[in-house]
């Protein structure tokens, strides 16, 4: 009886380290993508949201704009 206590106090000890470690190396992976990404993502030619979205606005309205003016010329030609 001692000795299966020994052994599954050996066992729990040897999962708990296993468990530790594998925590270890999540983190150690997960902190070395997001720094992998980061630099990857840099190199791309990308632009923030708020430029995105200011863009998207100016498109918006050009096309109004030009709208309008397709309006006035149609009326001009008639």
């Amino acid at each position: 009886m001692k000795v299966q206590g020994q052994i599954l106090e050996q066992l729990a000890q040897a999962a708990t380290q296993a468990i530790s470690q594998g925590q270890q190396l999540k983190a150690g992976a997960e902190q070395a993508i997001k720094e992998l990404l980061k630099q990857k993502l840099s190199e791309l030619d990308l632009v923030t949201r708020e430029e995105f979205e200011q863009q998207q606005q100016l498109l918006i309205s050009c096309e109004q704009r030009l709208q309008e003016l397709q309006q006035r010329l149609e009326k001009m030609e008639q």
